[in-house]
């Protein structure tokens, strides 16, 4: 009985995660002699001194880490890592991978996927500045929910048409992290953004960095996402999109670098954000949350208009702003509730060649008695904001327009802020009488003979 037990014990126990390793070294299957899948190169690429060349076809272009997510044995398994490499997997290469095709996830995790310790790894889409429809739609692609928790670490991405990384059925339990992305879709090198309202259309419809959704916003899944540690730059339209992750527990984005772009984030009908530690500059409206915004913090980030890619008044628009104005019809109840906006730093500049913020932070939500929606938990505290200058003159309540804009018709708590050098410094706006809970904000230094505060009914 005791060695029946024994061997049963053994039979149940799970295969050993492997490592994988990929590279520009050509040593393996090197002459496109023999196609992978037919056997001959089964197997290979779990010894670290002999790497699956990633041109394995020969055809002058890197087929990449996407050999083991075909659906053909072999494929990467629970537990799994994907190093890539550059020459030998020793910790010094620096190397461009010319990825030819997009990589569709197949399997779910864990799985991570990461440049080699030490090595400079880049996958380049072929998105040239003459042509940039030409080359790679995505760097990665997955469309089923349930392939969760996968990591992407420690290489580089640039040159893709539309994104670098595309979930349509928003996976649970991935990270994104460490890793440089840059130039999608029209803008392919460092020149300015441009005119938004025309980039971005080189593909069909808009474009995004890092795009998770899911098609069934009634049925969400529960979406846990980090982005953290990435330079993301010199794009069209937004570096992430979330949409419609309204069962979401911790979508986070902390320690981030973005600039030259017209958004960071976009999003609507979503829950469990937290925004916090990142720089942000030259952007035209960074932070920008619509309908359905529930539980977020948008905390100790620092957002600049530096005016080092053009970006003159016209162009740094709204720093933060949560606007429920795009809800559809019947859906106001609830949404932009259990928000929180502190900490942050947004600066402006006014000399010649460079530009101001015309808002810092605007929250503009509606919430309806006649739908069921009573209070709006809102808080904006401890946020600092200097050079906010928009090219209006008097206060109004038509638009967010202002260093801090509170258009709303419940109350919310406004709190131990400073507004410096600008020339609104806090518009306070509600459909009727609201009494807000303000106090304890500092306003010094006024560029104009403005009030510091204006306030409408």
């Amino acid at each position: 009985m005791k060695r029946l037990l024994v061997l049963l014990l053994f039979l149940a126990t799970p295969a050993m995660a492997a490592d994988w390793y990929f590279s520009d070294c050509a040593t393996y299957c090197q002459d496109g002699a023999v196609a992978i899948g037919t056997g001959a190169c089964t197997g290979a690429g779990t010894d670290i001194n002999n790497p699956i060349c990633l041109d394995w076809d020969n055809d002058g272009s890197d087929e990449g880490w996407g050999y083991v997510q075909d659906g053909t044995a072999p494929e990467v398994g629970s537990g799994d890592t994907v190093y890539l490499c550059c020459g030998d997997c020793d910790g010094a290469g620096t190397c461009t991978h010319n990825q030819d095709d997009v990589i569709t996830i197949q399997n779910a995790g864990p799985v991570t996927v990461s440049g080699y310790p030490g090595e400079t790894v880049t996958y380049d889409g072929g998105s040239t500045v003459a042509d940039y429809t030409l080359g790679v739609v995505r760097h990665v692609y997955v469309t089923v929910e349930t392939y969760d928790d996968w990591t992407f670490q420690n290489y580089n991405l640039q040159h893709y048409q539309s994104y670098f990384f595309h979930a349509l059925n928003a996976p649970d339990g991935w990270t994104i992290q460490n890793m440089t992305m840059k130039w999608l879709d029209a803008l392919q090198d460092d020149s300015s953004v441009g005119d938004t309202s025309t980039c971005g259309k080189g593909y069909a419809g808009d474009t995004y960095g890092i795009y998770f959704r899911t098609g069934n916003p009634s049925g969400a899944p529960t979406a846990t996402l980090t982005i953290a540690n990435i330079d993301m730059h010199s794009i069209c339209k937004f570096a992430l999109r979330f949409n419609s992750l309204s069962n979401g527990t911790a979508i986070i984005v902390e320690d981030n670098t973005f600039y030259n772009m017209a958004g960071v984030t976009n999003g609507f009908n979503n829950s469990g954000q937290r925004i916090r530690r990142n720089t942000v500059y030259d952007v035209e409206v960074p932070f920008s949350e619509e309908w359905g915004t529930i539980d977020l913090i948008i905390e100790d980030n620092i957002i600049e208009c530096r005016g080092t890619y053009n970006m003159d008044s016209g162009r740094c628009q709204q720093a933060i702003q949560i606007n429920e104005s795009d809800n559809p019809p019947g859906e106001i109840d609830g949404i932009c509730n259990d928000i929180i906006i502190r900490r942050n730093k947004i600066i402006g500049y006014a000399s010649s060649g460079q530009g101001s913020w015309y808002s810092g932070i605007t929250y503009l939500c509606e919430c309806l008695d006649s739908n069921g929606c009573v209070t709006l938990n809102a808080t904006i505290e401890n946020n600092f904001l200097q050079r906010i200058v928009p090219n209006i003159t008097g206060g109004t309540c038509l638009g967010p327009r202002h260093g801090l804009s509170l258009i709303t018709n419940k109350p919310v708590t406004v709190r131990h802020n400073t507004i410096r050098e600008s020339s609104l410094g806090m518009i306070i706006c509600g459909n009727g009488t609201v009494a807000h809970n303000v106090y304890g904000n500092i306003i010094e230094d006024p560029l104009d003979a403005l009030p510091g505060v204006w306030i409408e009914a």
